[in-house]
């Protein structure tokens, strides 16, 4: 693994971050967007953060449900951008029936899924990679 960079971006209403780590070509991006975080700054960050990479695994919890209209704008710049959704679209990542958490991805293979847990709102996301998907 190489070097870990953390990016926070604060607003008078809410933060997001950014943790990115590479395992040997394949770059990680985890993301938080608090829920008062303005959701289109919170889309250019993400452009910014994810431009110029070549294969990235983006996930975390982005508080826009993509399920409805609300998550149209995010989904848009990842499709645009040539990334896939690894959790189907109407994947219920909560116990409020929302699909708040994310697992996006231009590396071929990736699969991911949610895990049912009894501490947490949020399910947590189990993310695998192929094997030749981590070869330099």
């Amino acid at each position: 693994m190489e070097q870990v960079h953390f990016q926070t971006f604060r607003l008078t209403e809410g933060h997001c971050f950014f943790l990115t780590w590479k395992v040997k070509s394949v770059e990680f991006i985890m993301t938080y967007k608090s829920p008062k975080y303005s959701k289109n700054t919170y889309i250019e960050n993400v452009r910014s953060a994810l431009s110029g990479k070549e294969k990235v695994v983006l996930f975390g919890d982005i508080n826009i449900d993509l399920k409805v209209k609300e998550g149209a704008a995010f989904l848009d710049l990842m499709y645009s951008m040539k990334y896939v959704s690894v959790l189907g679209r109407n994947e219920i990542t909560t116990n409020g029936g929302t699909h708040l958490d994310i697992c996006f991805s231009n590396v071929n293979g990736v699969d991911s899924w949610v895990y049912e847990s009894l501490y947490s709102y949020h399910k947590p996301i189990c993310i695998i990679l192929p094997n030749d998907s981590l070869t330099r």
